[in-house]
């Protein structure tokens, strides 16, 4: 049995903070992804997604303009047989904020 291709992957990584999602794009290539996007405003993930049409997401909650909550909403919008793992990054670790994130479509 052969392994997955991760190459082929294409990872979309949201987060307002440059050093951070440099920070997992590093981590992500280290691993062996190489079709990698990283945007640092949320406004134009809808944008993206539908552009480049990733197998996965990557998404901080806190954001300025559109918070990853609402993102994440919008995205389930757009991809409404949530074919896409939207994957929650964030520092938020309460019960009530991961239970509204997942019923955002995490």
């Amino acid at each position: 049995m052969s392994s997955p291709d991760l190459g082929a992957a294409v990872i979309l990584v949201v987060d307002d903070q440059p050093s951070l999602t440099q920070l997992m794009g590093v981590l992500l290539r280290q691993a062996g992804y190489t079709r990698i996007h990283i945007s640092n405003n949320s406004m134009e993930v809808p944008r993206l997604f539908n552009d480049l049409q990733p197998d996965i997401v990557l998404v901080d909650l806190g954001m300025p303009g559109l918070s990853g909550m609402d993102l994440m909403k919008q995205l389930r919008l757009m991809d409404p047989e949530a074919a896409v793992p939207i994957i929650v990054v964030s520092g938020e670790s309460d019960r009530e904020t991961l239970t509204h994130a997942i019923n955002a479509g995490a």
